[in-house]
């Protein structure tokens, strides 16, 4: 961690430093740093307040006139540059300026730290505009070698050398053949050597970083389309941005970099009317050796180019074309493949048409406050309840749960996802990744057969738009019902391998648990097809047709010809069958063709309705088979949820019992006091009355004895005393009677006051014995959960639990939950299948033309309604699709703002972050996941002149260039749901952490959760047995100490070749090993040495030169793979390798990946005393014995 010297300090003193220093930089910069490890509201405001002052220091410039003068750049320095326009007015062949070499001057942005703690709460310094405009500009600079010869013979083109054949469009040997029906020519123009270039690029931006990407080949400067004649096709001329970016590098003209776009088409006009000659009758001609020549010249002066690093004439790629349907083709490796969708995002953010995905991913503003999950119960208890649990899932072998952070991390996607947005997982090696985004494909196509559902009639799901010609036949055009759309799934990474693997995994019969009854299948015939491709089905290898592998060209011409135009297994004869068309004659050819006849046709299998009504009957029965799964699932889930409930009530309602009782026997107790003063108040009444009837008595007696007249008359002494007497008897009976009133009114007071009571008893005795009734159920429903979920049963015991235990817990699932989910996620595909056989008449035109689309057909306007609707329908047949971010905008193209239901992007860390920028802004819903404690993403832009190209936007390059950035931390800081991974670099803020490790024995897992996750995986490996370990021992380290060459240790080298060896001796014919290494150097001398060694390729299960290539490599080329053990070969043994090793060890994201690859051993081969400092690699030299070769 890095010091804080402000740690100590109260926030008012912070504040107080912040007024203060204002203009130190310096200290501006330690303050925020130490603010970003407080949470309070005070806190961030300052931060916030802290991060303006920082930004503002940051864009000042800098006085011109102080400035070192800029590098004489042509003779003219004070000329400006040309508009792009004014290019195409100059057609005067003007051979390239002469430019200085030394180091240019430009405006320098402090570059941040890698951002370790992914701070950005108040959203970016930076505008969109200048964030994606920067992006823009780095791949405009990123080059694209010349395409692969044996990768376009596969997809059916011919590369022939110009300088061989100058111009093979008018040899006769080049012109149409067999069922070509069209055929083009892509010409490039010269090429470009990559090496020198880039070489010349880092001459002037030094790069002194380890293993720097390595750029091989050549590039051309231009392509243009020819038809079959060779004449120039119109539009159909490109430029190579590394060209163009190049020379614009060459004049340090940074900013001039993000004009690209406009510059590219003012220069591919000028080309193209160059090279579109005409004869004296006004007919094109077709292009010359010396047309070429002279645009290859013209290139290398208007690209400011060094004419020796051209390599002249170039190539030409002949492009035959055998449908009906036809357009001119565009090169497929000739600029990078992002520059389309970033000039389309920047342009969407400036019009306001972006969603909330690519808002949230450039924004990088969470939806709310974060919160760390870790620890954090309450928060985990909302989101793991029973009601935030998918109602389908997908059945995996075994039928096993999730796991606490799975499950979790599902739950707060479905539940943050509800509305449009993006969402973040962090998946460590080995964490589930996989079976999570599986997960997520069930839920999915569960929402789909919900809207399917709700048609009685699935024709009513879709409303005529217009036709388009399809092969030779014409396709109407239906838009989908809008229930229907926002369903479609595409997985997309960087990472080629990584993509398909997922697309080949979701159909294949060992995804899927086997014990379904009946069977789970969803056109399995036709998924069989497509595995197989054009080599040999296996019946039964899939489970259903439920993904497809896209992405680049051949990829999608490969899946439209098994899917569609398959003889026996293409749904176009499936189609066909379902409405009705005569598929005799098909049949017929089709088993002519197969002489053996062993292959069974998709009608034979799939058994389609043979008419509309029993299709519409079919539809009838999967709906209502479908409807009752969902309602059983969802009377169950009401169920668990009514246990949830009681666990989150019965404290309150325990608290409220008590309550109640202690209101009764209070009642009761006020009831004895108000019954005695009752009792006590009538006795004071009666004993008033009895006083006062004495009193009345008293003078009633006394007036008896009143004296007579004359006594009365003459005021006798005896009438006095009478009257005395009878004085104080009516004074008495007055006293008397007022004393009846009052104790009267007091027992009636009482009286009211006891009937009070006795109310308030009757009422806490009834809420007394009700709260009790609750009580009971809810214990009743508590103990009834208890034994219906076992110690899945999340109450407050389960929560108490030691984290490690916690963590392996799958809460509130039962048996009873998890079969009805399956069922449901079988009835869906079932419901799936039934809708596509009622509505196959118009699905069959919506997929073809489709199919056409997807392979680069244009709509016209009153077709482009219906894009959306085509793809809609592609993935009602085909849920989820597959693509690299590289094939995206070819793939997808016009498709616009969140127009793709579903992005999942796998292996996120991997990708630099402006990859992700178009598949996010036409995505509605986004799940990203991937490790950034793993291979951190390729660059090929010197980090020097990164920094500069964003110097000149005003960008951050630390907070938004790769490889500190990656799509993966970007989302990251977008995500408030996540936890904090503290590194020796500082924290690093992570989406739903996954955390149950499943891959690793020891030593490998403790090594991995020590060096880059701070402790935070769980030890989740079931114990195996090792045929390697058994032969070679435990895991260790073999100190191998003594000279090398360079990186290269012939010793450690000799090392590696006697375990291999030993192996192979030992009866293991095919050892599952990996042989990696951080350096390229070791990983070829490593191949090279097996190679040769006889006894051991004789040994080998393959080709040494395939098994090699397979089996050995540097770490970067090894992530996503695994193996039952790994040798890591270390090299760089020397001192002068001193900084080869800090830079493997530090960060720790290469021996993280490499002791992950090792399922059950990982023997480490090295200098032990040379590697124990470097980085991470002092914990591996800790922990692994050192141990020599028996």
């Amino acid at each position: 961690m890095p010091p804080r010297p402000y740690s100590r300090l109260h926030i008012e003193e912070l504040e107080r430093l912040f007024e203060s220093s204002k203009q130190d930089v310096q200290k501006l910069s330690v303050l925020e740093e130490e603010l970003t490890h407080r949470q309070t509201k005070r806190a961030k405001s300052l931060g916030t307040k802290v991060d303006q002052c920082l930004a503002q220091h940051r864009h000042k410039k800098p006085d011109r006139q102080t400035n070192s003068p800029k590098p004489n750049r042509s003779t003219d320095n004070n000329a400006p540059n040309p508009e792009p326009e004014a290019i195409v007015q100059d057609q005067i062949m003007v051979p390239p300026p002469h430019y200085e070499t030394h180091e240019p001057k430009f405006t320098p942005i402090p570059k941040q730290e890698a951002v370790r703690d992914m701070r950005i709460q108040s959203g970016p310094k930076f505008g969109p505009d200048a964030i994606l405009t920067s992006w823009l500009t780095l791949e405009v600079l990123t080059p694209q070698p010349m395409p692969n010869e044996r990768d376009l013979e596969a997809a059916g083109s011919q590369l022939v050398r110009l300088e061989q054949v100058p111009e093979p469009w008018l040899q006769p040997t080049f012109k149409r053949r067999g069922r070509e029906r069209y055929l083009y020519w892509m010409v490039y123009l010269g090429e470009l050597d990559l090496a020198k270039a880039v070489q010349s690029i880092i001459d002037r931006f030094p790069d002194d970083s380890q293993e720097r990407s390595q750029v091989q080949g050549t590039s051309a400067l231009a392509v243009v389309v020819l038809d079959a004649d060779g004449k120039v096709v119109v539009d159909r001329t490109f430029l190579s941005s590394f060209a163009w970016g190049y020379g614009k590098v060459r004049a340090d003209q940074f900013r001039e970099l993000a004009k690209f776009v406009e510059y590219e088409h003012a220069i591919t006009v000028a080309l193209e009317r160059r090279l579109r000659r005409q004869d004296e009758n006004g007919q094109i001609l077709p292009l010359g050796a010396s047309d070429i020549s002279q645009a290859i010249n013209w290139l290398v002066a208007e690209l400011n180019l060094p004419d020796e690093e051209i390599i002249r004439p170039g190539i030409a790629l002949r492009v035959p074309q055998w449908g009906l349907y036809s357009e001119p083709p565009q090169p497929e490796l000739l600029n990078s493949f992002f520059i389309e969708d970033l000039v389309r995002v920047r342009s969407a953010f400036k019009e306001g048409d972006i969603g909330q995905a690519i808002q949230a991913y450039i924004n990088a503003i969470p939806s709310r406050e974060r919160q760390d999950v870790v620890g954090n119960s309450s928060l985990l208890s909302a989101t793991l309840s029973p009601s935030r649990i998918p109602l389908s899932r997908w059945p995996g072998p075994g039928r096993h749960p999730l796991v606490f952070m799975q499950q979790a991390a599902i739950n707060h996607a479905v539940s943050e996802l509800v509305n449009p947005g993006l969402v973040s997982v962090n998946g460590p090696p080995g964490t589930g990744k996989s079976t999570l985004l599986r997960d997520i494909v069930a839920k999915v196509v569960l929402d789909r057969a919900i809207a399917l559902s709700e048609f009685p009639k699935p024709e009513e799901a879709f409303t005529h738009v217009t036709s388009m010609r399809t092969g030779q036949a014409y396709s109407h055009l239906y838009q989908l019902h809008e229930s229907l759309l926002g369903h479609e799934i595409v997985v997309a990474s960087s990472n080629n391998k990584a993509v398909e693997n997922i697309s080949r995994e979701i159909p294949s019969s060992s995804a899927i648990a086997n014990d379904s009854n009946p069977p789970l299948r969803y056109f399995q015939s036709v998924s069989d097809a497509v595995l197989a491709n054009d080599g040999q089905i296996v019946e039964g290898a899939t489970w259903g047709l439920a993904a497809a592998v896209l992405g680049n060209a051949s990829n999608r011409a490969a899946f439209a010809k098994t899917f569609w135009w398959h003889k026996k297994r293409g749904m176009a004869l499936y189609f066909k069958a379902v409405t009705g068309r005569d598929i005799a004659q098909d049949r017929e050819e089709n088993n002519e063709e197969d002489n053996n006849d062993i292959i069974r046709d998709v009608i034979d299998i799939e058994q389609p309705p043979r008419s509309e009504i029993e299709a519409y009957h079919r539809w009838q029965e999967a709906r209502k088979d479908f409807l009752a799964k969902l309602r059983a699932v969802k009377l169950i889930q009401q169920r668990m949820d009514e246990a949830y409930q009681a666990v989150c009530r019965r404290h309150q309602l325990e608290k409220e019992a008590d309550i109640a009782h202690r209101a009764f026997a209070d009642a009761q107790k006020d009831l004895t006091v108000r019954l005695q003063q009752d009792t006590e108040a009538r006795a004071a009444c009666e004993a008033a009355i009895e006083t006062e009837r004495k009193a009345s008595q008293d003078r009633d007696a006394l007036t008896l004895l009143r004296p007579g007249f004359f006594a009365r008359l003459f005021y006798t002494r005896t009438y006095r005393e009478w009257r005395h007497r009878m004085s104080k008897a009516t004074q008495e009976l007055d006293t008397a009677r007022s004393l009846v009133r009052v104790r009267d009114e007091a027992a009636q007071r009482t009286s009211q006051i006891l009937s009070a009571s006795r109310g308030r008893l009757a009422q806490a005795e009834a809420a007394s014995v009700s709260a009790n009734d609750i009580l009971r159920a809810t214990l009743a429903t508590i103990e009834a959960g208890q034994a219906t979920f076992g110690s899945n049963f999340a109450d407050e015991e389960f929560w108490n639990q030691e984290d490690c235990s916690l963590q392996t817990t799958s809460p509130w699932i039962c048996n009873d939950f998890q079969r009805a989910r399956d069922d449901l996620f079988a009835a869906s595909f079932a419901l799936h299948r039934a809708f596509i056989d009622a509505a196959a008449k118009y699905l069959r035109h919506n997929v073809r033309a489709a199919l056409d689309v997807m392979k680069g057909r244009s709509l016209s306007e009153t077709q482009e309604p219906a894009r959306r609707s085509l793809w809609a329908s592609l993935f009602l047949l085909v849920p989820v699709v597959s693509t690299t971010f590289a094939s995206m905008s070819r793939l997808f193209g016009p498709l616009g703002r969140e127009q793709l239901g579903w992005l999942l992007i796998d292996e996120a860390g991997q990708a630099v972050p402006q990859a992700a920028a178009g598949a996010l802004w036409r995505a509605k819903r986004a799940i990203v996941i991937g490790d950034p404690l793993q291979i951190q993403p390729v660059v090929i832009v010197p980090p020097k002149l990164i920094d500069a190209i964003f110097a000149e936007f005003g960008v951050s390059s630390g907070e938004w260039a790769a490889p500190e950035m990656s799509a993966q931390t970007l989302s990251d800081r977008a995500s408030w749901f996540g936890t904090t991974i503290q590194t020796k670099d500082g924290d690093i803020w992570v989406g739903s952490p996954l955390r149950v490790h499943r891959r690793c024995e020891e030593p490998m897992f403790s090594i991995s959760n020590y060096i880059a996750y701070d402790g935070l995986m769980v030890f989740g490996t079931s114990h195996g047995e090792s045929a390697i370990g058994n032969v070679l021992g435990p895991s260790f380290w073999i100190d191998v100490q003594g000279d090398g060459e360079g990186k290269w240790s012939q010793a450690e080298g000799e090392q590696a070749l006697q375990l291999l060896s030993r192996l192979l001796h030992s009866g293991i014919d095919d050892p599952d090993i990996f042989f990696i290494t951080p350096f390229r150097i070791v990983s070829q001398k490593l191949r090279e040495i097996i190679r040769r060694d006889d006894g051991i390729s004789r040994r080998l299960p393959e080709n040494a030169r395939t098994w090699t290539a397979s089996r050995i490599g540097t770490i970067h080329t090894f992530q996503g793979k695994e193996a039952e053990a790994v040798v890591l070969v270390l090299g760089a043994p020397l001192d002068i390798s001193a900084s080869a090793r800090q830079w493997a060890g530090h960060p720790p994201n290469l021996l993280n990946v490499a002791v992950t690859r090792a399922k059950h051993r990982l023997y480490v081969i090295g200098d032990r005393t040379a590697w124990r400092n470097a980085g991470s690699f002092t914990h591996l030299a800790q922990v692994l014995p050192v141990s020599k070769i028996g």
